[in-house]
């Protein structure tokens, strides 16, 4: 391989997203504008997200996954999900990476931001 092929191999490996993982909690804020009234708020329980290379993961604080979301290259996502608790599927639509999150339950109408309130980074 030549020296210039090995440096952008090099490069490519060392800045890919997949080497960089971030974990942040958040809690959910209805969009009261942009949902019914059938739509309630959420307990300020914090869910914990975990972003590896190309995967969200969401999970309670206290433990136990709510879901995971396959993420684009640049962060973006727009994923259904299952919510185990409400056995419903959510749209997940947004940035990761900018940490710029809804969720919206499409059968009554609610829309969520996913707000975040702590975060952390590992390597």
């Amino acid at each position: 391989m030549t020296r210039i092929g090995c440096l952008a191999f090099i490069a490519l490996v060392g800045f890919s997203s997949h080497a960089k993982a971030e974990s942040w909690f958040a809690d959910l804020e209805l969009i009261a504008d942009k949902s019914t009234v059938l739509c309630t708020s959420f307990a300020t329980d914090h869910r914990k997200l975990d972003l590896s290379g190309t995967v969200l993961t969401a999970s309670y604080a206290a433990g136990g996954i709510l879901f995971t979301a396959q993420v684009a290259p640049d962060g973006s996502v727009d994923a259904m999900v299952k919510i185990p608790a409400v056995s419903t599927l959510e749209r997940l639509a947004g940035n990761a990476a900018s940490r710029q999150l809804f969720l919206m339950n499409t059968l009554f109408s609610c829309t969520w931001k996913i707000v975040p309130v702590e975060s952390g980074r590992t390597q």
